[in-house]
């Protein structure tokens, strides 16, 4: 179960007991340093938002916390996790800056121990063991899943016996009250208009990723600091000691990428960029605004929204074995990958959703939010191929192939479970995926009668014959 009793008056959002005592004691805000200093400070050299509707939102932040109405950051604290490689600039008067250390590990000492809250790590493997250059959290996703695949692979291809624990440690950040932004660097390219290159195992949302390089975290970051510093006091240090910071910092971040909604496929892509509003705001900043707006209007703490597999109508085995390569359920995301043949058939039960003291579970929504190329597209391309070359040519005969595996896979199908309102069926078949997006991501939400709760995924990766990192 999702919610631990953390306190008669405070549920937490975990059953860890070291993590629960960690949380409770997180220090509250400390209204007696108002005159000493100001959240945010302003300068030019510092981008993003280094312009004059930034510099108006930066204002309104402080005017906040001089009249008590915002927390600021005295409760936060910073650590670059690639030796200051990438770091905020020095306009935080009120943030904690641990110094810097090669990387997270141990999370007892390097992340708990300093009551981290917002880290950065430009690190990536430009030569990963399985050939090609991988974010560090996809070479730890790549490794559990062929760990689930092929037993004994991993210790031959990349000498180690098992796979890393990131994965877990992931969540455990999250639960934590440190929100890890990081560049997807090589995995996740925005190509022109709204076309993506796309290469990342699975949607999570433990983290953050960043459009582009090094420093692009660090510059992401900046927004989520400005919320973060606009909480209303008392409601922040109340996400801080329930385990809820994170999911509500994130929340508001994806609520604003989603241009004021949750419930969007913008709003929960696999990495992030800036808006264009970060380097030019000839028409104003709405993104910020709608950010700083949200988190100082908030009432209570959002919904934390949580998952549970129940067996499906096809029997239990594929509940134990989940019909699947690999499978991992981390309450907030359940991260599967499929090989050739295989299918994923599960109901989704979300009543452990987490909810605020006086709220209470009122509705869900769940969405398919994309899936390898659809038939349409795959028959698009073709079109666009007939235009330069015959019905011989290499490239339209491999096109027909990939509509004739689409049109025979099928797609994945989502289904309310009749007379519950906490309940969805999901089927997910494995799906041939020569080029593109080779994943399938599907968002739940919960809702609490105010506001719909932090996201929690279902994300499957299909694997496909003649990828150079599998067996």
């Amino acid at each position: 179960m999702l919610a631990s009793i953390a306190s008669a008056e405070e549920p937490s959002i975990f059953t860890s007991r070291p993590l629960i005592d960690y949380v409770q004691s997180w220090p509250a805000a400390d209204v007696d340093k108002r005159s000493e200093s100001k959240p945010l400070l302003f300068q030019t050299w510092d981008q993003p938002y280094a312009h004059a509707s930034g510099e108006q939102v930066v204002t309104r932040i402080n005017q906040w916390y001089a009249e008590g109405r915002a927390a600021g950051l005295y409760q936060d604290g910073f650590r670059s996790f690639d030796d200051n490689h990438s770091k905020v600039g020095n306009v935080y008067p009120q943030l904690r800056v641990a110094t810097p250390v090669p990387d997270y590990n141990p999370a007892s000492e390097r992340v708990f121990k300093e009551r981290v809250t917002f880290g950065v790590q430009s690190l990536g493997l430009h030569r990963s063991p399985f050939g090609e250059a991988l974010a560090i959290p996809e070479f730890h996703y790549r490794c559990a899943i062929l760990e689930a695949v092929a037993p004994g692979h991993l210790q031959r291809v990349v000498g180690i016996s098992k796979a890393p624990g990131e994965p877990e440690l992931y969540r455990a950040l999250y639960e934590g009250n440190c929100l890890l932004v990081r560049p997807a660097v090589w995995n996740y390219e925005i190509l022109s208009g709204d076309a993506v290159r796309d290469e990342l195992c699975f949607l999570t949302p433990f983290f953050l990723y960043s459009v582009g390089k090094s420093g692009s975290d660090a510059r992401l970051l900046k927004p989520i600091l400005y919320a973060a510093a606009s909480l209303p006091p008392a409601l922040k240090t109340r996400m801080l000691r329930t385990g809820t910071y994170v999911p509500s910092v994130l929340g508001i971040f994806k609520h604003g990428v989603g241009g004021g909604s949750l419930r969007v496929p913008q709003a929960h892509v696999a990495a992030y960029p800036l808006p264009e509003e970060a380097e030019a705001a000839p028409r104003g900043v709405p993104f910020l605004e709608e950010l700083i707006e949200r988190a100082q209007g908030l009432k209570h703490i959002p919904a934390v929204t949580a998952m549970s597999v129940s067996p499906s109508a096809d029997g239990k085995e594929a509940v134990l074995g989940h019909g699947a390569a690999y499978f991992q359920d981390f309450r907030n995301l359940i991260a599967v990958s499929l090989g050739e043949g295989q299918q994923l058939d599960v109901e989704i039960d979300l009543s452990s959703s987490w909810t605020d003291v006086g709220q209470q579970l009122t509705s869900t929504h769940a969405v398919i939010l994309r899936e390898p190329q659809s038939v349409s597209e795959l028959e698009a391309a073709l079109k666009d191929l007939l235009v330069d070359y015959t019905e011989r040519h290499p490239l339209v005969i491999q096109k027909r192939t990939e509509i004739a595996e689409a049109r025979s896979g099928g797609g994945a199908t989502l289904t309310r479970v009749s007379g519950r309102l906490d309940r969805w069926r999901l089927k997910v078949p494995w799906i041939a995926a020569r080029q593109g997006l080779k994943r399938t991501d599907v968002l739940f939400l919960a809702n609490d009668g105010t506001y719909d709760g932090a996201p929690a995924y279902v994300s499957v990766r299909h694997l496909q014959r003649g990828e150079k990192w599998l067996p």
